[in-house]
């Protein structure tokens, strides 16, 4: 008999986490034969984002490290991060691992309850088109395709050279 995964959610600690959480992508960018996860340079680049240090960088940087969570197994390996791109409520970003699929339910919650855009009360999650056990989730849970806002679609990646073969698409919900 198998022992049943035990996983863990936690804070994110800068000091401590940043460079795992960029090990994490770097091992599983690729892990699942197309990408489902954020390579290290978007991690890299969303911390430091030109938008933390217009204004209150300090603040920024906080909500920013706030948003960040941790699903870590009992051996401490990262198995799933949830994080925003920018220090602003309403578009997260979920990642896991090989085998941690059943984590998206966990995740979501989390989204919901901590990162709705307070504006508009929407949640918009970016889910690639071969991510089909995501978009089911999502779909399950009342959130439609938004074509308007295409996620990877758009002409900002096809500028630094974005693979169009891999396209997401923006989930949203309105609570």
């Amino acid at each position: 008999m198998e022992t049943p995964i035990t996983v863990s959610v936690r804070r994110y600690n800068p000091e401590q986490d940043f460079l795992r959480i960029r090990d994490f992508f770097s091992e599983t960018y690729q892990a699942f034969g197309k990408p489902l996860n954020w390579r290290i340079e978007r991690w890299n680049w969303s911390r430091y984002h030109p938008i933390m240090f217009d204004g209150d960088s300090e603040k920024k940087i906080r909500f920013w490290e706030a948003a960040v969570k941790i699903w870590e197994n009992d051996e401490k390996e990262i198995v799933g991060v949830v994080n925003v791109e920018s220090p602003r409520y309403g578009m997260p970003y979920l990642h896991r691992r090989p085998g941690y699929i059943f984590l998206l339910g966990e995740m979501v919650d989390y989204a919901e309850t901590a990162l709705v855009n307070k504006e508009d009360n929407v949640l918009a999650i970016n889910v690639y088109t071969h991510d089909e056990p995501f978009q089911a989730l999502l779909r399950e849970r009342g959130y439609r395709q938004d074509r308007e806002h295409v996620g990877s679609g758009q002409r900002f990646y096809e500028a630094i050279g974005f693979d169009k073969k891999y396209i997401s698409y923006c989930w949203k919900k309105e609570f």
